[in-house]
């Protein structure tokens, strides 16, 4: 889970995978499983990264949870 500054250090490197959830969300837990499954099988291709913060979500503009953005 990464939240800025570090967020935007990151994603500004590369392309990565990026989830954006909130610990409320139940679709966002039961999602989280598939998409811890999906860091395994990327890691060290490209990076997947959670993100639980409100005001990167709107920066972003997402609307709903889970969101996942490239």
């Amino acid at each position: 889970v990464l939240r800025d500054p570090e967020f935007t250090q990151q994603v500004k490197k590369r392309v990565s995978i990026v989830e954006f959830y909130a610990d409320w969300c139940g679709h966002c837990k039961e999602f989280s499983k598939v998409y811890k499954e999906v860091s395994k099988v990327l890691k060290g291709v490209i990076p997947v990264i959670a993100v639980n913060d409100e005001s990167l979500a709107q920066k972003y503009s997402v609307k709903g949870y889970p969101t996942v953005k490239v």
